[in-house]
């Protein structure tokens, strides 16, 4: 009785592995905080000083938890990251080419051609997306609206095949008439440096009526985000225009 007591693992770890492996599990959803009682739940149910003897039901139920609650805190950490933190690493990095002119030319999936300089006079909005990217595609029917609101011109811009990319736009736009807006597909080696350099999707970039990047929204923003950026471009484009207007 006394070997027993002592070589296997006692009633009570059991118990408070169970106990820590169930709160691990609500406890992953606040800010993945579930890690830590999912790891102690895991060691105190690892815990055998004698591998022949059974392990009591309880500690094999909390390892599962515990095991369970690490995996739901993992994926919430890495939620958390991709939508909090990633983003504003991006951003910063992306800002940096604000201030640059954008001079390229584009051809979209339908064969037109758009040259971003010959679009000056209004601001441009152009999307770096993937029809794999669920945010992009949430984004799609904000960026509609954008179209349809305000005077910018959107463009979006993808870097995979264009024949994968034509009949995706196609079957959506059977299904939901959108995107109404002119659509590229393009090989990154034929992108532009900005549009090049695009690691986190969906990436914006607004341009003024010069071509010039004058704000960069990385991550999914709704339509109040996008539209207020938008507004201050082409508050200034405006009265740059009317600048030159009265100069003339």
């Amino acid at each position: 009785m006394d070997t027993e007591r002592t070589t296997s693992p006692t009633r009570r770890t059991g118990l408070l592995s169970l106990t820590l492996g169930a709160a691990s599990i609500p406890a992953a959803l606040i800010f993945g905080l579930g890690i830590i009682p999912a790891l102690l739940a895991i060691v105190l149910a690892a815990r055998r000083r004698n591998p022949n003897l059974p392990r009591p039901a309880s500690a094999g139920v909390g390892l599962a938890l515990g095991l369970t609650g690490a995996l739901a805190s993992s994926l919430v950490m890495l939620a958390l990251f991709g939508t909090l933190v990633l983003p504003r690493l991006e951003t910063g990095m992306a800002r940096s080419v604000i201030g640059n002119r954008l001079t390229a030319e584009f051809t979209t999936i339908q064969g037109e051609r758009l040259d971003v300089p010959n679009l000056r006079g209004e601001p441009v909005l152009i999307d770096v997306w993937a029809t794999w990217c669920g945010p992009c595609i949430a984004a799609m029917p904000v960026l509609e609206r954008i179209r349809e609101d305000t005077s910018a011109q959107v463009v979006g811009v993808t870097l995979e095949p264009e024949s994968h990319v034509s009949r995706w736009i196609d079957e959506r736009r059977r299904m939901t008439g959108a995107p109404g807006y002119a659509i590229v597909a393009m090989e990154r080696d034929d992108a532009p440096g900005p549009i090049a350099g695009v690691t986190a999707l969906p990436t914006m970039f607004i341009l003024d009526g010069e071509g010039v990047i004058r704000d960069v929204m990385v991550g999914f923003h709704d339509y109040d985000s996008i539209r207020s950026a938008m507004d201050k471009v082409l508050d200034s484009t405006s009265g740059s225009t009317s600048g030159r207007e009265n100069a003339r």
